[in-house]
């Protein structure tokens, strides 16, 4: 992130400017170079590393390095100098994510059940679960995926992100068992609480409480991720959908007016508008609407029939 590379800068030039040895200022030197590597994607940092002693630090910068440009090969040419050190399988298991799934899976999977070999190089074991826990995502293997990152909240259990991942998952294992999604609610609104600012949190949130049809809690939830990011129009567009559900039909046409506001490229929320005007018995205006939602989304089977409507109820049937 932007914050962690200024935090990263102000660390090395708080460093730079203290009186050392000089070989500790070539230390920072490295640390610069490798640093520049992990968090900008050019050529220049890659091709700088090599210059310097090959140390496992150093190939797993470099391989970062190459990563982040989306060079596979040049990562592979920079794991060369030490392939077997848990630093650069890390970093290679990263650069394979896309490209061989199962191969980066099983690759950070083996450090995972090594504790041994973790604990000499430095690697944080629930950063390492976590990056498992992707990985086996990724792959499909879904029970995998929740081990591994319950592992990594047991040690960080105020990680928000991976509360959410967990609901995730939660979510999808109730598509076929529906008594997952009590512990997809849970993690979601331990997310919610841990990291309040995150509009997705809340948005998920409302979407589970939905499915459980609470709507008093999905229409308070969502009033409080307008109220967090007011020119987010998501919150509003799912906020006009609920008091649709609830039968306010005046605070869903003010939420909606206030998503079309926000986005107005965007169909779904000129077609809620549509629905909205519908049910007010509003015929000629969510003709009106629905047109506007066909010329943006002219493939939404949804527009098409809110459309149907407006006619039947403007008795145009033939049209």
């Amino acid at each position: 992130s932007s914050h962690a590379y200024q935090a990263f800068l102000q660390a090395i030039e708080q460093a730079s400017g203290c009186n050392m040895p000089k070989s500790n200022n070539d230390r920072i030197t490295r640390w610069r170079i490798r640093g520049l590597a992990a968090f900008r994607a050019d050529e220049k940092p890659s091709q700088t590393i090599p210059q310097f002693s090959k140390t496992p630090e150093d190939a797993a910068a470099s391989v970062a390095a190459f990563r982040n440009m989306g060079n596979p090969q040049g990562a592979l040419q920079a794991a060369r100098f030490y392939p077997a050190h848990p630093l650069v399988q890390v970093q290679m298991a990263l650069s394979l994510a896309r490209q061989d799934a199962r191969k980066a899976f099983q690759v950070a999977r083996n450090l995972a059940a090594s504790p041994s070999v973790l604990g000499k190089s430095g690697i944080t074991p629930p950063l390492l679960q976590a990056l498992v826990a992707h990985l086996a995502h990724r792959n499909g293997d879904l029970q995998v995926a929740l081990k591994a990152l319950k592992k990594a909240l047991t040690y960080w259990p105020d990680e928000a992100r991976w509360h959410a991942f967990a609901a995730q998952i939660y979510l999808t294992l109730a598509e076929s068992d529906p008594a997952q999604r009590a512990a997809a609610l849970t993690h979601q609104e331990q997310a919610a609480q841990l990291e309040p600012g995150h509009v997705p949190h809340h948005l998920a949130l409302a979407n589970i409480y939905l499915q459980e049809e609470a709507y008093p809690k999905v229409i308070q939830t969502l009033e409080k991720a307008a109220q967090i990011s007011p020119e987010h129009p998501e919150p509003w567009y799912y906020l006009g959908q609920a008091h649709l559900v609830t039968g306010d039909l005046t605070q869903a046409a003010l939420c909606a007016d206030r998503a079309i506001e926000l986005n107005p490229e965007e169909a779904r929320p000129i077609l809620l508008r549509a629905k909205i005007a519908l049910e007010a018995d509003d015929p000629k205006g969510a003709h009106k609407l629905a047109q506007n939602a066909l010329k943006l989304n002219p493939h939404d089977i949804g527009v098409v029939l809110v459309l149907s409507r407006g006619l039947a109820a403007l008795d145009r049937p033939e049209e």
